[in-house]
């Protein structure tokens, strides 16, 4: 009875070491992308603003094409959380009236109805929900420039005259 125990014992650990170096192999689901300030970006993150932007039109993208908008992506994505973060700083943002009134005006400058505007999202893989949260960005992002860069740029009227001779 002890030898049949011992032995049903070593199978039992030979089957498990068999199994063992197969289940301890890791596969990597995502991974990081940046980091800024105390916030993280993942390739999964990177990959669903790549799907946002360009739909089911990435799928037909070369391998460099694909990479270097993978690329544009990414960098996107750290300059939404850098702006983000200035944004809280100086404490301006985008509340839903703002957001509604933008919607308004798309809907509006190009003639259509709001389930127009929801069909034409659709067709592009993005729901109402994802529209929102990028027009919130967008206005986020322009408040910030208006903000924080325009008032630094200053052009004197000679400067601007000799650039329009130049460029007429």
């Amino acid at each position: 009875m002890h030898c049949i125990t011992v032995f049903l014992r070593l199978t039992a650990l030979v089957l498990l070491l068999s199994v063992l170096p197969a289940a301890s192999r890791a596969v990597v689901f995502n991974r990081l992308v940046a980091v800024v300030g105390n916030e993280v970006i993942t390739n999964h993150d990177v990959e669903q603003s790549m799907a946002a932007r360009y739909g089911r039109n990435a799928a037909g993208m070369s391998t460099q094409a694909y990479d270097e908008a993978w690329e544009r992506e990414a960098k996107k994505l750290v300059e939404d959380l850098l702006l983000s973060h200035r944004a809280r700083e100086l404490e301006i943002t985008v509340d839903n009236s703002e957001l509604d009134l933008t919607i308004e005006r798309v809907v509006s400058q190009n003639r259509m109805n709001p389930e127009d505007l929801e069909r034409a999202l659709a067709a592009q893989g993005m729901s109402m929900t994802d529209y929102r949260a990028k027009l919130r960005r967008d206005l986020l992002r322009t408040k910030v420039i208006n903000s924080e860069i325009k008032p630094n740029i200053i052009m004197k009227d000679d400067e601007l005259m000799s650039y329009a001779r130049k460029h007429a």
